[in-house]
């Protein structure tokens, strides 16, 4: 297969063809499908003539089979390392440089980052001095700390190890702690507040509910609001990641994380005085699971009015003195069989003196208002209609946005609470 422009994923330093995904682990399928030794020719020519990735694509446990099939055919068959062939490079995300459009995504890493971040992401789970990675890959350490620096730059999360000299290095595990400190935030200091707020509208999905999310935008802009809550799963996450099936229900353009990147910094609602603030939710956080990059950093980067308040979890301050909190969490566990359960589980579970005065909770896709142990707790909806996924799980999404007004006092109380539901109904043909 020739190289051409379509859709790649990242695969050990290669840029494979989202086409040959299905191929990926199922040995000789592809043998199959496209005939020995065509297959064989066209591996060989992605992999650079390296046996061993090519085994190791296609899920053999070793590549001596590989290289008696290329043997066959007069294939010539490499080490990974062989001299005779460049040196691969790995690149942070694939995309051509454009220089109009500054983005550590669009440039390729050294040689030097890309095998650190290889072996990072191979070992997620240690953490490796500067001195060992020198050692490693016979490198200064003032070089070994340049490419890290650069892995920052292209937004890796290799978070800081508590040493000042920065002397340890990891990428940030699935199960990090966030910090958890309270936002205060600006322009919620007052006795009376309206705010709008949306859940998982899984921008890049082919079931997003684009038109209706359009128009709740419109609708805040007309009600003279200026702050909206997101509740998270801002993004649908890039095709190539996911659970089984995502690829199919992700837009051509968003298979990739660049695509996912320009198609929110592009195509998410923006109204002149509103500012978005969210919580990353798990479709959010996908890429940067498996590969440790930040999609959401340069998208809030490049829309100054989508602003991140953390990871699942933030604790806002609001209110006259900022005494009343309120707590967005889009959790990732199932839903269950009575909409009232999961709202009520969470609430049942929080510690005496660390209750929100509100709760709004997404993930669910599902919505509903709760006054449970003196909380204020909301489900918070979607803006995805319902996709193969969820009518396997025997999901039905509720669609729409709130208006939310609160009066509150300066001890923290919220003495009136009134949502405004904006629901959107589905016909087929539409």
């Amino acid at each position: 297969m020739a190289k051409t422009e379509e859709q790649t994923y990242a695969w050990r330093g290669y840029n494979i063809p989202v086409a040959w995904q299905e191929y990926q682990g199922q040995q000789g399928v592809i043998f199959d499908v496209l005939g020995e030794e065509e297959a064989l020719r066209q591996l060989a020519e992605l992999f650079e003539h390296r046996a061993v990735d090519m085994g190791n694509f296609l899920g053999y446990s070793s590549s001596s089979s590989i290289s008696r099939r290329m043997s066959k055919y007069g294939i010539l068959s490499l080490g990974r390392d062989n001299p005779r062939l460049p040196p691969r490079q790995t690149r942070s995300l694939s995309r051509p440089v454009d220089p109009e459009t500054p983005s550590s995504y669009a440039s390729g890493l050294s040689p030097l980052a890309a095998s650190i971040i290889e072996l990072l992401q191979k070992h997620r789970e240690s953490i490796y001095s500067l001195e060992a990675l020198s050692v490693q890959f016979d490198r200064s350490l003032p070089s070994i700390q340049k490419a890290i620096e650069e892995l920052r730059a292209a937004r890796y999360d290799l978070p800081d190890m508590g040493d000042a000299e920065g002397g340890r290095v990891t990428l940030a595990p699935p199960a990090i702690a966030q910090p958890n400190e309270p936002l205060v935030l600006p322009g919620w200091g007052t006795t009376e507040i309206v705010a709008g707020l949306v859940s998982d509208t899984h921008d890049g999905s082919k079931f997003q509910a684009t038109d209706e999310l359009e128009a709740t935008y419109d609708r805040f802009a007309e009600e003279g609001i200026t702050e909206v809550l997101h509740a998270g799963d801002l993004i649908g996450g890039p095709g190539i990641v996911g659970y089984r099936g995502h690829l199919w229900e992700t837009i051509p353009e968003c298979e990739g994380p660049e695509g996912s990147i320009e198609h929110a910094v592009s195509h998410y609602p923006q109204r002149p005085g509103i500012t978005t603030r969210f919580v990353q939710g798990s479709h959010d956080d996908w890429w940067r699971l498996k590969h440790g990059q930040d999609l959401l950093q340069e998208v809030c980067e490049r829309r100054p009015d989508l602003i991140c308040l953390g990871r699942d979890t933030a604790r806002l301050q609001i209110g006259p003195a900022h005494q009343t909190r309120v707590c967005l969490m889009h959790p990732d566990s199932g839903s269950a069989y009575a909409l009232s359960y999961k709202p009520q589980k969470f609430v049942e579970g929080l510690l005496g003196g660390t209750k929100p005065h509100m709760l709004i909770i997404g993930h669910y896709h599902r919505a509903g208002w709760f006054p449970m142990r003196n909380i204020e707790t909301l489900l918070a909806a979607c803006f995805e209609w319902q996709t193969p996924f969820l009518a396997r799980k025997g999901i039905e999404p509720v669609v729409g946005g709130f208006i939310l007004r609160m009066v509150l006092d300066p001890d923290g109380w919220i003495r009136e609470f009134q949502t405004r539901f904006l629901p959107y109904y589905y016909r087929e043909g539409d």
